[in-house]
């Protein structure tokens, strides 16, 4: 008499509280100023804090508006010497905010506030 193969069992299910996120493999900046030779970065992602960076440590020339794609290490510590620019999101950024300010005087009727 043969034997019925049972098949294998099922992988448990993670628990519905447990998220999984990929490793970060970059983060994106916008240089909001240069004071001193340092270069204040400011993430996209609110989670993280702006940045100080000294411009010489940084791969390229940067200036005020530049976004920037910075490699995250595996220990999670920003590639300044790797930053790479990223002038279609500059423009884009720029193109969207223009459209913001636009429909905003078309909304402002003009003349003195009265208070």
């Amino acid at each position: 008499m043969s034997e019925v193969q049972q098949p294998p069992p099922r992988p448990t299910p993670p628990p519905a509280s447990f998220q999984h996120t990929p490793a970060e493999s970059e983060r994106t900046y916008v240089v909001d100023r240069i004071e001193d030779g340092v270069a204040v970065l400011i993430p996209d992602d609110e989670a993280f804090a702006p940045e100080d960076v000294p411009v010489q440590k940084l791969g390229l020339p940067v200036s005020e508006g530049d976004v920037v794609r910075v490699p995250v290490r595996a220990d999670g510590s920003p590639a300044w010497k790797d930053v790479l620019a990223d002038p279609d999101e500059r423009a884009e950024r720029i193109e969207q905010a223009e459209a913001r300010l636009g429909r905003l005087r078309e909304r402002d009727p003009g003349g003195d506030v009265v208070l």
